[in-house]
């Protein structure tokens, strides 16, 4: 009787003890999870504040002729954890400075300006900004000559943003891709479009050239023309 009380006795202890130790053995390792995730977020979070001094310090090494450096810090500041609330403006802020850096003329800063427009998709998209990145990431199809990438996202892009206001830009810069591919009577139909809905001197001026371009190709798409020039 005594072993069995003294073994009834053992297990009311032992259960006790895992009752109190327990609890206290979750929360410590919770508390090193804790503090493991706090640390780690300490090296990887980074504010808009510091991204923006990033750009800031990327550009001038950019006009310094230190374009791969410039490139790898803002890269490396990319890779670090963004609040939503303003990594997508911040990756296209990062697209816009080296699409537009006059610095270099290498057709590189149009790849690493597509890196961090298409970076900005995988994150939260306001729209009123939506338009300007798809709109840049044709421009880098274009300047990078990529044309059917490009033919595709200015379609794409027109559809999508009737209102936007680089629609007339889109529509012509769509317009002579489709002179290039010998699309005539595509290239035609959207230039004469845009001399109907546009009300700009400047815009009408460029629609000139480019018919004026586009006669010309058709004119050498001709049989006869074409039997000339063999």
């Amino acid at each position: 009787m005594n072993n069995k009380q003294h073994f009834v006795g053992a297990g009311v202890v032992f259960v006790t003890f895992l009752a109190v130790i327990l609890p206290v053995i979750g929360h410590i390792l919770s508390m090193r999870q804790k503090q493991a995730s706090e640390k780690f977020l300490s090296h990887q979070v980074i504010t808009l504040r510091e991204f923006e001094t990033i750009l800031d310090d990327a550009s001038v090494n950019i006009e310094r002729g230190l374009y791969t450096k410039a490139y790898q810090m803002v890269k490396d500041a990319s890779d670090k954890i963004l609040h939503k609330e303003f990594s997508y403006n911040a990756f296209i802020k990062a697209g816009d400075l080296f699409f537009a850096t006059e610095f270099t003329h290498n057709k590189q800063k149009y790849i690493d300006a597509l890196y961090f427009y298409m970076l900005a998709q995988e994150q939260e998209k306001p729209f009123d900004n939506e338009q300007w990145r798809k709109y840049q990431i044709a421009n880098c199809y274009v300047q990078l000559g990529y044309v059917p990438n490009a033919v595709t996202e200015f379609t794409q892009f027109i559809s999508d943003f009737p209102s936007s206001p680089n629609l007339i830009n889109a529509k012509m810069l769509l317009a002579g891709l489709l002179i290039e591919k010998k699309k005539i009577d595509e290239a035609q139909q959207i230039l004469l479009e845009i001399i109907d809905t546009s009300n700009s001197d400047e815009s009408m001026s460029e629609i000139v050239y480019q018919l004026a371009q586009l006669y010309f190709k058709r004119a050498d798409l001709l049989p006869e023309v074409q039997k000339l020039n063999e």
